[in-house]
């Protein structure tokens, strides 16, 4: 799983962590409760300065990712503004990982190939 710039919740991502409290029902994204299931490797790149998702959500994902990959925080980068560059070496560098190291539970026999 490779997640650029993602929310851990909705709510926490437009009004901050206190409000998710009291506006929980009307939550819609709450992954944060949904990432500590998530079997496979995760990999996450944020943009330290991105003003529509905060990186703060991307690092809260980050940490309950069961089966974290290193992540990819760019310095001086927004949402929509991070270099090519750096996003497609962080992808070969976390899809050579994979291949290196399968999750023990790839089973080729099904067609699941890393």
């Amino acid at each position: 799983l490779l997640l650029q710039s993602p929310i851990d919740s909705a709510i926490r991502c437009a009004l901050g962590y206190g409000s998710s409290l009291t506006m929980y029902p009307l939550d819609i994204f709450v992954n944060y409760e949904k990432m500590p299931q998530v079997r496979c490797p995760t990999a996450i790149i944020h943009g330290l300065s991105d003003t529509i998702v905060p990186d703060r959500c991307g690092k809260a994902l980050h940490k309950l990712a069961p089966n974290p990959f290193e992540a990819c925080w760019l310095e001086g980068y927004g949402h929509n503004d991070m270099p090519y560059d750096p996003l497609f070496m962080y992808a070969i560098s976390f899809l050579a990982k994979l291949k290196r190291d399968p999750p023990a539970y790839a089973d080729s026999s099904r067609g699941v190939n890393v």
